[in-house]
């Protein structure tokens, strides 16, 4: 689940929408964005969601979380808390957050 976050993480930071957006399934997506008050259902909407949050600059780090397996090993709900740093420079914050990642195997 880390090494997932971690590949998740590392694809913000090459501030490539189309990267992280990548990541996300084309058929069955559902997701909330931390910094976002929209529900995200569609591939074109999550690149656009990228394209704004890349640009603050995100870096994120897991403060606590939990891993349930499910479908005999072939998926995990990852869910906790992590803090986003955002910005530039002095300008840089914190952002705490909740999250739910459900990784399945293709």
């Amino acid at each position: 689940a880390r090494d997932n976050f971690k590949r998740w993480n590392d694809a913000l930071q090459t501030k490539n929408p189309k990267t992280v957006a990548s990541l996300y399934s084309n058929s069955e997506l559902s997701f909330l964005p931390t910094v976002s008050p929209e529900h995200i259902k569609k591939i074109d909407s999550t690149q656009e969601y990228f394209e704004a949050f890349v640009l603050k600059n995100p870096f994120g780090t897991i403060t606590d979380d939990s891993v349930t397996v499910v479908d005999n090993g072939n998926g995990y709900l990852h869910s906790g808390m992590y803090t986003f740093e955002l910005g530039e420079g002095e300008d840089r914050a914190p952002v705490e957050a909740r999250f739910s990642y459900m990784w399945k195997k293709f």
